[in-house]
């Protein structure tokens, strides 16, 4: 009796599961990496979006030189803006105002939006007015890479507080 021929179909179905394993294994990481590179593409338009909506607020702000609010304990009067004769006003009803510069708004509805649904932003600069504006060393690099004009924005994963999030700066 040959043992040859059932040797070969051993080898046959191995080599066949083998092949069907590694294939299997190679479209599931195939999946796996689109579906990453998707899910971090509609991350990274999310916040390209995010920061030219709040631009665009900003740019209307400026455009009007700020916007007065009422003067309450969440909003007090903004002491970088003491130089301005008429930061604080009161209407003819006795309401008193205070004039919210284009950062002022922008910090305020970063902080909303922090509160609300855990989008994080803020306003930061190398030479930053208020310290609370201080950078962190990652907008630092990012910062220092601006200054040099090697780029004009930046987008990276980075672990905070032990969860990957998307950092985006322009």
């Amino acid at each position: 009796m040959n043992s040859r021929p059932v040797l070969n179909i051993r080898y046959f179905l191995l080599a066949a599961i083998g092949l069907w394993s590694l294939a299997t294994g190679l479209s599931f990481w195939g999946v796996t990496w689109q579906s990453r590179n998707s899910i971090r593409q509609m991350a990274i338009n999310q916040a390209v979006l995010s920061f030219e909506k709040d631009l665009v607020y900003r740019r209307w702000a400026a455009m009007h030189g700020g916007v007065y609010v009422p003067l309450t304990k969440e909003t007090p009067a903004n002491p970088y803006l003491q130089h301005i004769p008429e930061r604080d006003v009161t209407t003819p009803s006795g309401r008193k105002l205070t004039l919210m510069n284009p950062a002022y708004m922008t910090r305020q509805v970063f902080e909303i939006g922090r509160d609300d649904y855990g989008f994080k932003g803020h306003i930061t600069s190398l030479q930053p007015l208020r310290p609370e504006n201080i950078p962190d060393p990652w907008e630092t690099s990012v910062l220092q890479r601006f200054q040099q004009q090697q780029v004009n924005e930046i987008t990276s994963v980075e672990e905070l507080q032990g969860q990957p999030h998307l950092r985006y700066m322009r």
